[in-house]
């Protein structure tokens, strides 16, 4: 069992060290508090999985949240943080929308996963947060102003 748990820290200790190496400081803090916070709950109340509202929070609040500045987009973003992230996004039939892109992988080793983000498009388009296709056309007319 040992070894198990220590092959989890290695692992996930691994993923922290690559998602937030080009991260300022502040937000380095933020991802290894919330992660903190989460391992320690799975240790409290014997892996009974993460709070999902408090995960939400600390996405749609804390850490985009005070970075959108505009109250529709703020409820935009919160919109999605309770559409995706739930019990129900390890599902196998779960997508983060209908256009079939982006299923959550389910992989052994952390280079497979690093592996399967960089086979990921670069331009993501307008469908996959559920907008029009004409959503990009708008924007990049605005975008050209």
């Amino acid at each position: 069992m040992a070894a198990t748990d220590q092959a989890f820290l290695d692992m996930l200790n691994s993923l922290i060290e690559m998602m937030t190496q080009e991260l300022n400081k502040i937000d380095r803090v933020k991802y290894k508090t919330l992660i903190t916070i989460h391992l320690h709950q799975r240790d409290i109340f014997n892996d009974l999985g993460p709070s999902w509202s408090a995960v939400r929070y600390m996405i749609g609040e804390i850490q985009y949240g005070g970075r959108v500045t505009d109250d529709y987009d703020k409820h935009l973003l919160n919109t999605y943080a309770k559409l995706w992230f739930g019990e129900h996004m390890f599902q196998q039939k779960f997508r983060f929308c209908n256009c079939k892109v982006f299923p959550i992988p389910v992989f052994k080793t952390v280079q497979d996963y690093i592996s399967y983000i960089d086979s990921l498009p670069m331009v993501i388009t307008p469908e996959v947060f559920g907008m029009h296709p004409n959503a990009d056309i708008t924007y990049m007319q605005d975008y050209r102003k």
